[in-house]
């Protein structure tokens, strides 16, 4: 499991799909309730932070390029020291696992199967992913492979389709509260899409080829275009005050269809390209834990690891929040500074910790010369 290879192409079809993951349904409410009629902005911006992130990312598979996070926390900071630091990493990820399959219970429950309760929804959901994660990095990447050519294909028909119903009038007035409300929005555009994409400080030491940089910066396109995309539709065809009140805009959104009298109600697709792309995303941020926790304890397999972390993120996925309204908050509010924690602000010391280290060694390199 920990020997598995990807190549970059099929680093930057999970790249593309971690990108959208729950993003599609859960985020887009919140630029809008933000910037209103000014959210495509605030995902414009967010699309080109999202780049510079990518190479945030790449930076730091260069500057450790054989080693996943937990590996360098402990070269870096010591036995105990960089072990409190890799369970606290391993921690952010379990507890966003618990927090995408809650997502995926709740939307499930209110939508599409009324009467059925969490627990067996959430039990069939993580049994599904604990058996991908069990398969090995290289069957969820060729997993990805499969689905992404029908997400992408269901995604441009849901544009096309939604082109009729748009009224760019909805886009007006451009700035009418300003630049701050547009950058508040996005915030969790940013943290969301692309800072959730930490589990790639484990993933990138199994990626083998060439230009790995490239690939990563098209699979960020390719998410961050969709999701600004789906953001558009949803000022235009909704208008900002319905896609502000919506828990679930993108979902409301494909409603909106109607194509002569036989085409209409597509829900389906907006269900297909969430579940899809959140199993895929799940499923990464289980493999990282998994491998993580292995690398952390020196256990012999990641194997060992995967049926107590799912019984462990079925729990969290009950209890982690009690209701919709106290999720919404939490992650309007706090979700975004924990994402920038784990998928920023550690890694960058990490880099710098390292570059101090590495002009150390060639200074006494200099002097013994």
């Amino acid at each position: 499991m920990p020997n598995t290879k990807i190549s970059p192409l099929q680093l930057m079809v999970i790249i593309a799909l971690g990108v959208m993951g729950d993003s599609t349904i859960v985020l887009l409410y919140i630029p809008a309730k933000e910037a209103m009629q000014d959210a495509w902005i605030s995902g414009l911006i967010s699309l080109f932070t999202g780049i510079i992130l990518t190479f945030f990312f790449h930076s730091f598979h260069k500057r450790f390029p054989n080693e996943t996070y937990i590996e360098t926390s402990s070269k870096l900071f010591g036995k105990w020291i960089g072990g409190a630091v890799s369970a606290s990493f391993l921690f952010y990820l379990i507890i966003s696992m618990g927090a995408h399959v809650r997502e995926l219970g709740i939307i499930i429950r209110t939508d599409i199967l009324t009467d059925t309760p969490l627990l067996p929804l959430h039990t069939i959901f993580i049994a599904i992913v604990i058996m991908g994660v069990r398969m090995g990095l290289e069957t969820i990447a060729r997993t990805g492979e499969i689905i992404f050519p029908w997400i992408m294909l269901m995604t441009l028909l849901l544009f096309f389709m939604l082109i009729p119903a748009s009224n760019g009038d909805n886009l007006l007035p451009m700035f009418e509260y300003g630049w701050k409300p547009v950058l508040r929005g996005s915030l969790t555009f940013i943290a969301f899409p692309f800072l959730e994409l930490a589990f790639l400080f484990m993933l990138l030491p199994s990626v083998t080829g060439k230009s790995i940089k490239k690939w990563m910066v098209i699979g960020t396109l390719v998410g961050g275009l969709a999701l600004f995309f789906m953001m558009f539709f949803c000022i235009t065809v909704l208008g900002p005050e319905v896609t502000s009140r919506q828990v679930y805009p993108a979902y409301t959104l494909s409603k909106k269809v109607h194509i002569g009298n036989f085409l209409e109600r597509i829900e389906v697709l907006i269900g297909f390209i969430w579940i899809s792309t959140n199993f895929i995303k799940v499923t990464l941020y289980f493999y990282a834990t998994s491998l993580g926790l292995a690398q952390l304890f020196k256990l012999s397999s990641p194997k060992i690891t995967t049926y107590p972390v799912g019984m462990l993120v079925l729990a969290l996925s009950l209890f982690v929040t009690p209701n919709v309204t106290h999720y919404q908050y939490i992650i309007e509010k706090y979700w975004p500074f924990f994402d920038a924690t784990y998928g920023f602000l550690f890694p960058l010391i990490f880099i710098l910790i390292g570059w101090i280290k590495g002009r150390k060694k060639e200074t006494k390199r200099t002097e013994l010369m």
